[in-house]
């Protein structure tokens, strides 16, 4: 609770060390024991009622990522629909931590999840940042996207590799409700059309085309890549790797904007990824 963490009136910092360490140290001594895990990694400060004495407290029972959180809904799809809204931000570098842990590995395969994660907590990051930087609930994508989808380029490129990246047509304004899993599938389009699309290549090209009517959205990627080699199953692109950027994509398109999504070859080369959406909040607006 929050007066577990707050420190009291007048109280001493060696007052608030055997106050709040004692309960921490009980805390996680009571999961360990109900749990059967060897180590607690994870604290989340409750109702964002951070205290700068907490962070040595933290250290000293060994827990390496801690979270500031205000009030919201836990559930996965809200909370990712509701970052700025809710406030969540991480006061520990997880990408930090992802990435010691794939220098520590020797499986090659298990450091390239390992960087895939870590990609995806920075994009996530970046998306909470962009959406955070107005206080409005209504935001103008286009400005975001924007700035999101050139970071995620250079995120995702080789040192030797230019890819560039352009826009035709605009988004417009809309609920931050529906800014942030549009993002994610943006982000995620671009990071696997530079993974797989230009693996190999020094440079390459990529189009981000809109069209808007209303809550209607129509969005096409296209790059001059490689291509994707395309599956019976409704066009759905073969999936590579573990497929998890494939997954996310189809879920937030399916779930958040009932919409659909179609990968397909691109005449002249590469891949064309056709993205069939409706504005869920702004039609529960209308």
């Amino acid at each position: 609770g929050i007066n577990g963490v707050m420190r009291l009136k007048g109280e001493s910092r060696s007052a608030y060390n055997a106050r709040v360490g004692g309960d921490l140290s009980s805390s996680v001594q009571l999961i360990l024991t109900h749990t059967g895990q060897e180590k607690v990694n994870y604290f989340s400060y409750p109702f964002g009622a951070y205290d700068s004495w907490m962070p040595d407290l933290l250290a000293q029972a060994g827990i390496q990522v801690s979270a500031l959180t205000n009030p919201g809904l836990s559930e996965i799809s809200v909370t990712l629909q509701g970052l700025s809204r809710y406030g969540i931000t991480m006061d520990r570098p997880v990408s930090a931590l992802l990435r010691l842990q794939a220098r520590k590995t020797k499986s090659q395969e298990v450091k390239k999840e390992l960087a895939e994660a870590q990609r995806r907590v920075q994009t996530i990051a970046m998306v909470h940042e962009g959406l955070s930087q107005t206080v409005d609930e209504i935001v103008d994508f286009d400005k975001v996207i924007s700035n999101l989808l050139k970071m995620s380029v250079d995120l995702a490129t080789m040192r030797d590799q230019h890819i560039d990246i352009d826009f035709i047509g605009k988004f417009g304004m809309m609920p931050a409700q529906d800014a942030t899993p549009l993002s994610l599938v943006l982000t995620e389009l671009i990071t696997n059309a530079i993974e797989h699309g230009f693996e190999g290549r020094k440079e390459g090209h990529i189009t981000v085309s809109v069209g808007r009517g209303g809550n209607n959205l129509n969005v096409v990627v296209e790059d001059d890549g490689v291509g994707l080699e395309q599956e019976e199953n409704n066009g759905m692109a073969r999936s590579s790797g573990s497929g998890l950027g494939t997954q996310i994509i189809n879920t937030f398109v399916k779930n958040d904007f009932g919409g659909t999504v179609r990968w397909e070859p691109r005449r002249e080369g590469g891949t064309r990824v056709i993205l069939d959406m409706k504005l869920r909040a702004a039609q529960n607006e209308s």
